[in-house]
């Protein structure tokens, strides 16, 4: 029957409207060119708003997916944790809109921070002390500079956010909603300002809250100290100490009431040298016995159980130390660091007899870990902070992680957390570039009287505005306008508000809050996801999003978290040039979710890449550490290769071919004879094919493979699906199914071969959507190439998933297995042999399962016509014995199965 292509009218008027990038219809390189290809669709992407975020009319919040996006620290160059976490981010965006939803996508960027603070210092030399105004203008600069550069990567990445949603921490918008948040907590009574013993940095000279710090190892010594009881000189107590410099700041000595040794000590009190003063000592179960000597003694404040024990017996403070980390003035060695007076007390305590046995003494420290390389030792110093109340409502907080979907299940951090959290929250920091805390509080040290500003007037900077009322009401003295800034959380913990327009628009807040999904770091859990819990709820009256998609940290080759400091450190510049990003994010695809991810690659030699460097490189990286080689230097010897996503290149070179090789097909017939539509592409109409049971196997493979894919992706399982998506593509369409249509492509009977054409075009029109969502640029190439003059939609990530509803008899489905099966196992036969796959072959000999002869012998056309072979003889039992002794044939065995082929010796 002679068919009759007819253009559909609204494919025309469609088709008016816009144009794809290329495309001279004669012409498909032979080769994938991604640099130029990549720049061309990014540029097109942006022209035609493909990732425009638009509300339709009659929509409920169920029809909308929306992704509360980390908002990345604008350091100015993404890194390979960002690619990984970002390139799923992006998965599940594209996945979610061919799933027909309307994908809320905005990429925020965290501005504010100490990070910024000091890049600013190093290259400028301002400090936030020496001119603050011009000091937090050139932040902003710096840091615009370093968003736009971030948005450049981004774009590289095929990140489908709509960029007219993007938000900065540092913008006026944003800091408002801050600052509102903070009245309303001052409202309610969640937000103070205390002078209490915080963690301290004393090389950032800043507060921490207890998420920034965190334990190392460290070596050191424990040194015993006798001091004299009260009364008898010659009585003397030992203690042990990691910390002597202290000394000069004890308060009171402490045993524990069941320490056999002490029994006799009732009452008594301890002088202290240097200080020359006696202090108590006390009884306390919550002394170690088997730390030491079992005898500590407390200072203001050398640790958690200083404070406590301080607070518990009303004891005096001597503070010590400094904010820099220099002994104060009530110290004899003030002025000194904190190490430099220790050695100078230890020979005084040595000098006097007071000083007895120092052993090494492995332990932990405790340092400035969370968001920043500082890592230094912290201090517990009492200066005014503001802080947020967050112990009462770890019940609260607990009660939400429970409600909330973990992909994986890792609830166990969290919970960790709040069962271990004994402080509140300090969000104050004695910085310049933050989120200005609005308040005004008053000078006298004795009055706790707080000006808190209307909202009609945010944003403010009460270092810059003067407070609306002139002294305190309670005391008259002057007001003081908040110079401390926010902890950078406190930006961050309210992302979900922001992006639903919390405050703003309540109409567009109830579409889009709560937010559906919470991509992150399993390593922030304790901080970001465990404060916009904790925050969004309190503010909105619900938890702030509904699923929580957890990914690890990307590690080097060496399996160490990816560090300047451990030289391990990949850019995506480094790799994206070198085999394109669709490589790259096929690379992050198989990333394991919840766990970290090894990003692998290799030193070699410049000049010569296929050579691995070798000692000498570890001499010169070893200079280049030290100094003594210059990285221009470095860089002209070595380069970084990477086999992984070389390999990940070799894949998206055969999706290339295989379409290639479709798009040759296809030029040889025109489109009206092949009466290809849209509404063809997207659905399988039987009359227009005539299906072969291979057809029908991998048609039924294929609608199989895609609902497992779909369940795997729902659930945030990326590394699964790809694997089902690759296997099918490579086993089963490109090594075993296209092999098999090769012949048909090629058919003296016209509809046999249209058919064979038109059903290669359907699965592979459904298979370039999947891919679509991992690897955008290929796929866009591809789709304007071979699809685009019967497509609607302006690009394919504009497509809808397949939903396949085709069903078909078990029975052919095995027989078209069979059939594949068959085809698989001579080929491989022939190549055993060096024959070529399509050398004419007049006979093979078979010996199989019965069942399966039985099955083949009725349907060995599609075999013998993909293998180019006359004839197929099946072999019985004892045919097999006597032709194993014949040396005319070629006998190949199958180990993975029980088939053995045999092939005629040509002469």
């Amino acid at each position: 029957m002679e068919w009759i292509y007819i253009r559909d009218q609204k494919i025309k008027e469609e088709k008016k409207k816009h144009s794809l990038p290329l495309r001279s219809s004669d012409q498909f390189p032979n080769r994938f060119s991604f640099q130029k290809i990549e720049k061309n669709w990014i540029k097109y992407w942006s022209e035609e708003e493909i990732y425009k975020f638009k509300i339709p009319e009659k929509i409920s919040h169920k029809d909308i997916f929306s992704i509360d996006t980390p908002p990345d620290f604008t350091s100015g160059n993404l890194h390979m944790g960002h690619i990984l976490n970002h390139s799923w981010i992006d998965f599940m965006a594209r996945f979610q809109r061919s799933m027909g939803k309307i994908v809320y996508f905005p990429q925020g960027f965290d501005c504010h921070g100490l990070p910024t603070e000091l890049k600013v210092q190093k290259l400028t030399g301002l400090t936030p002390t020496s001119d603050r105004a011009t000091f937090i203008e050139t932040c902003k600069h710096y840091t615009r500079k370093f968003i736009d550069r971030m948005r450049e990567q981004f774009d590289s990445l095929g990140y489908s956010t709509d960029w007219d949603l993007s938000y900065e921490t540092m913008s006026s918008d944003y800091i408002l909603s801050v600052q509102k948040t903070l009245i309303e907590f001052y409202k309610f009574g969640w937000l103070y300002r205390a002078n209490y013993p915080v963690h301290w940095c004393p090389k950032c000279e800043t507060s921490l809250a207890k998420q920034e710090v965190g334990y190392i190892e460290s070596s050191g010594f424990l040194w015993q100290i006798k001091l004299p009881i009260k009364g008898d000189s010659h009585k003397k107590l030992t203690i042990a100490t990691t910390r002597p410099e202290l000394i000069e700041a004890c308060i009171a000595v402490l045993i524990h009431p069941d320490d056999w040794r002490y029994t006799n000590i009732e009452n008594e009190e301890i002088f202290i040298p240097i200080a020359e003063r006696f202090v108590p000592i006390i009884k306390d179960h919550a002394v170690d016995m088997n730390f030491g000597t079992g005898v500590v003694y407390c200072c203001t404040f050398g640790d958690e159980m200083d404070i406590q024990w301080q607070q518990k017996y009303h004891l005096p403070i001597y503070q010590i130390l400094n904010p820099n980390g220099t002994m104060s003035s009530i110290s004899k060695f003030k002025g000194l660091k904190s190490l430099q007076a220790r050695y100078k007390i230890i020979n005084f305590l040595e000098e006097q007899g007071y000083l007895g046995v120092k052993e090494d003494y492995p332990h932990r420290i405790i340092v400035h870990s969370e968001r920043s390389s500082c890592n230094s030792p912290i201090e517990y110093l009492p200066i005014p902070q503001w802080f947020i109340k967050i112990k009462e409502f770890i019940p609260e907080i607990r009660k939400d992680g429970h409600t909330l979907n973990w992909f994986p299940n890792m609830s166990l951090k969290l919970f960790d957390w709040c069962d271990n959290l004994t402080w509140d929250w300090v969000i104050s920091r004695q910085r310049a570039f933050g989120t200005p805390i609005p308040f005004w509080y008053c000078s006298n040290l004795e009055c706790s009287y707080v000006y808190v500003p209307s909202i009609e007037n945010l944003p403010l900077d009460p270092t810059k505005k003067s407070c609306p009322i002139d002294h305190c009401p309670d005391c008259g003295s002057a007001l003081t306008g908040e110079k401390d800034v926010c902890d950078c959380w406190i930006d961050s913990s309210i992302t979900p508000l922001f992006i639903s327009q919390w405050g703003r628009n309540d109409l567009f807040f109830k579409l889009i809050y709560p937010i559906t999904v919470r991509p992150q770091g399993y390593e922030i859990i304790r901080t970001w996801l465990f404060y916009t819990l904790f925050r969004s709820k309190k503010l909105s009256g619900s938890k702030p999003f509904q699923d929580v998609m957890l990914n690890g940290m990307v590690a080097g080759p060496d399996g160490r978290k990816m560090s300047k400091s451990f030289g391990n450190i990949v850019s995506p510049d480094e790799v994206f040039p070198l085999y394109g990003t669709d490589a790259v994010r096929l690379w992050a695809a198989m990333g394991p979710p919840g766990q970290d991810y090894q990003f692998k690659f290799e030193w070699v030699h410049r000049t010569n890449p296929k050579q691995k460097a070798g000692k000498k490189f570890n001499e010169d990286q070893n200079r280049l550490q030290k100094g003594k080689m210059s990285q221009t230097e470095f860089d002209a010897k070595y380069m970084k290769h990477f086999p992984g996503i070389q390999e990940n290149g070799k894949i998206i070179n055969k999706i290339w071919n295989a379409y290639r090789l479709i798009w040759l097909i296809k030029q040889s017939i025109s489109d009206q004879k092949l009466q290809m539509t849209s509404e063809r592409l997207h659905s399988l109409d039987l009359k227009y094919y005539s299906l072969t049971d291979i057809d029908i196997f991998i048609l039924n493979n294929l609608k199989k493979s895609l609902e497992e894919i779909e369940s795997y992706w729902k659930k945030y399982q990326w590394k699964q699906g790809t694997s089902i998506l690759r296997n099918f593509f490579k086993e089963y369409f490109c090594d075993q199914y296209l092999e098999a249509l090769k012949y048909r492509f090629n058919s003296e009977n016209r509809f046999e071969k249209l058919s064979a054409i038109r059903i290669c075009l359907f699965i592979s029109f459904q298979l370039l959507k999947i891919w679509g969502i991992l690897l955008p640029f290929i796929t866009e190439e591809l789709y304007s190439r071979l699809f685009s003059s019967w497509i609607i939609p302006k690009s394919i990530h504009l497509e809808l998933w397949p939903f396949l509803n085709y069903n078909f008899s078990q029975e052919n489905i095995e027989s078209g297995q069979l059939q594949l099966k068959a085809i698989k196992r001579i080929r491989k036969a022939k190549s055993q042999v060096k024959y070529a796959l399509n050398e004419y072959l007049e006979e093979i000999l078979i010996y199989c399962p019965e069942v399966e002869q039985r099955r083949l012998e009725n349907n060995l056309n599609p075999v013998k016509n993909t293998l180019n072979v006359q004839k197929i003889t099946f072999l019985s039992g004892s045919e097999l014995l006597n032709l194993k002794e014949c040396n005319v044939y070629h006998p190949i065995e199958d180990k993975s199965s029980d088939w053995i082929i045999f092939i005629k010796i040509l002469d």
